[in-house]
């Protein structure tokens, strides 16, 4: 799966209609945050994959999601997902977002907090490796340009930050 498959999939009308329904949002809604967010959640998974220090509790929270419903999996849990994902970045990611899309910072966080689960779910289940930590990090570095350091990954991040604002 490449980057344009992951991302078509993910903001499928399925998909937002669910993330939609999940935050109280209307569609529309969620699919102009999803398709700002989604580069930059992405990328914070790829920092997730490629830090030393959580590498292995990001690949069992995907393998976990990947055999989860996304359905089943609460906005509290979803915003744990996104403080995970965007890290610091987390509140003025949020900030730039909404002021891209014209809507509260609030309703983007429910936006996040209801696809982040999900995002989980695909990236786990896009790998047919029988090593899914492999799998998955094979997936982001192709995704993301991989391969690179936790200074790297940080500093992608920022531009993906300041690309949104």
């Amino acid at each position: 799966m490449d980057l344009t498959s992951l991302m078509s999939a993910l903001l499928s009308d399925q998909n937002i209609t669910s993330v939609a329904h999940k935050a109280g949002v209307s569609e529309e809604e969620a699919a102009s945050v999803l398709a700002t967010a989604l580069p930059v959640m992405l990328n914070g998974a790829n920092g997730q994959a490629s830090d030393a220090n959580t590498t292995e509790s990001f690949f069992h929270a995907v393998n976990d999601h990947a055999k989860k419903n996304p359905e089943s999996v609460d906005l509290k849990e979803g915003g744990k997902i996104v403080g995970h994902l965007l890290g610091t970045d987390e509140e003025a990611a949020e900030n730039a977002i909404a002021k891209r899309a014209g809507m509260s910072s609030a309703n983007v966080g429910l936006i996040l907090a209801a696809a982040a689960p999900l995002i989980l779910n695909m990236l786990g289940n896009s790998t047919s490796s029988s090593n899914s930590s492999a799998g998955t990090a094979s997936l982001l570095n192709a995704l993301l340009g991989g391969g690179m350091n936790s200074n790297a990954s940080s500093s992608l991040m920022t531009s993906a930050l300041t690309s949104v604002l």
